[in-house]
């Protein structure tokens, strides 16, 4: 009857039981939901210095934009002894016109039709008839034409 005494009544351990184990679980959930709002709060606070990084880029890119506006503003009468070019798709504007001594770009060239020199080519590669080859492009490198006569310049010599 000794032990019976000393030992503490089966529904109180039940109760202290029930009642640390809800207490755990109270716990746990709300230092669960504090990292997840710890981690939501990092994540703003690193959104928000990404955003006031890319403002301050934006700010200096503005302002190097509005320095080189005015320097251009400054070029943009360049005076007796100065010239300004500007380059375009496949062309060169210079103010005053005709001073450039140099144009960095070559015009496209015109070609003359392939077709003109079918007839010699077939002879010359088709039948082998490198001596009527030559007797066609003889008579094409008379022409007038610059581009005609070098082409055919070109294949009369190649045979």
């Amino acid at each position: 009857m000794r032990r019976s005494k000393l030992r503490p009544p089966r529904n109180v351990l039940v109760l202290f039981i029930a009642v640390s184990a809800v207490s755990l679980s109270v716990l746990f959930w709300l230092s669960w939901r504090l990292l997840k709002q710890d981690r939501a709060l990092e994540n703003q606070r690193i959104q928000e210095r990404l955003e006031r990084a890319a403002d301050l880029i934006v700010t200096s890119l503005d302002l190097g934009l509005s320095e080189i506006e005015n320097r251009l503003s400054v070029l943009s009468d360049p005076g007796d002894h100065a010239l300004s070019v500007a380059f375009g798709p496949g062309e060169v504007k210079t103010h005053p016109g005709g001073h450039l001594l140099y144009y960095p770009f070559i015009p496209p060239v015109r070609e003359s039709s392939v077709t003109v020199f079918e007839a010699g080519e077939n002879l010359e590669f088709r039948r082998q008839d490198y001596v009527g080859a030559m007797a066609a492009f003889r008579a094409l490198a008379l022409s007038k034409d610059p581009l005609l006569r070098a082409g055919a310049l070109v294949r009369l010599g190649r045979n």
